[in-house]
């Protein structure tokens, strides 16, 4: 049946004022870093709770007309910016980050490719 053949959106990522066109791969991460307590007696013996943690983390594309984003300047100049990481059905993670990574990728295969990491703090 028709109804039964569903639709399934991709997420979308927007720096600024629009979303990232060339951006193919995200990937956001949360953390509780939670972990196991052990005594002599008992393993486990129960846990604790840890520091909240976010990243970011995306690939992307680079087209003839050049980056879309200058992520070099955002390393360097240490730039915080707020992502937003728009989920299908509407929810939409705010992320308050800091680039602290880009790689540039060139091969005789493929288009040059580009990758990111952040480290976030994501608004509740």
């Amino acid at each position: 049946m028709a109804q039964d053949f569903q639709f399934f959106p991709k997420a979308r990522l927007a720096l600024d004022n629009g979303d990232l066109v060339d951006v193919n791969s995200v990937t956001v991460s949360a953390t509780n870093n939670a972990k196991l307590i052990h005594t002599l007696r008992k393993s486990p013996a129960g846990y604790t709770d840890g520091t909240q943690e976010v990243s970011l983390s995306f690939e992307g594309v680079i087209s003839d007309s050049g980056q879309e984003t200058d992520y070099k300047a955002l390393v360097q100049r240490s730039i915080s910016k707020q992502f937003r990481f728009k989920l299908p059905g509407g929810d939409t993670f705010v992320l308050n980050s800091r680039i602290t990574k880009v790689d540039w990728k060139v091969d005789t295969e493929n288009a040059t490719t580009f990758s990111v990491e952040a480290i976030c703090q994501m608004d509740e």
